[in-house]
């Protein structure tokens, strides 16, 4: 596997707070990181995020309350085989 997440559904909201999300990332032996992207609502948000192989790290997400948000991840990785293959990951959040 070259990209995961763990504990990815949960949102919190502190006081008056937009409601944020807390993904946890695991990045694969074998990534590209160059490759590494992320865009939330059709807005790249890919600088908010530091991707290393082999590493895993949390980010704070801000989401919009009152509509779907959609944060999609997508990154190159090396398989077993040595072929390179693109992973892609997305989550989907309604936030009332």
């Amino acid at each position: 596997m070259k990209l995961g997440m763990a504990d990815n559904k949960r949102l919190e909201r502190t006081g008056r707070s937009r409601p944020l999300s807390r993904p946890a990332i695991i990045y694969g032996a074998t990534i590209r990181p160059a490759t590494f992207k992320v865009v939330l609502n059709r807005i790249d948000i890919t600088s908010s995020f530091m991707p290393s192989p082999g590493t895993s790290e949390t980010v704070e997400i801000p989401l919009s309350p009152g509509q779907r948000n959609v944060l999609v991840f997508t990154v190159d990785g090396e398989l077993s085989t040595g072929r390179v293959a693109t992973d892609r990951d997305r989550l989907t959040f309604v936030v009332p």
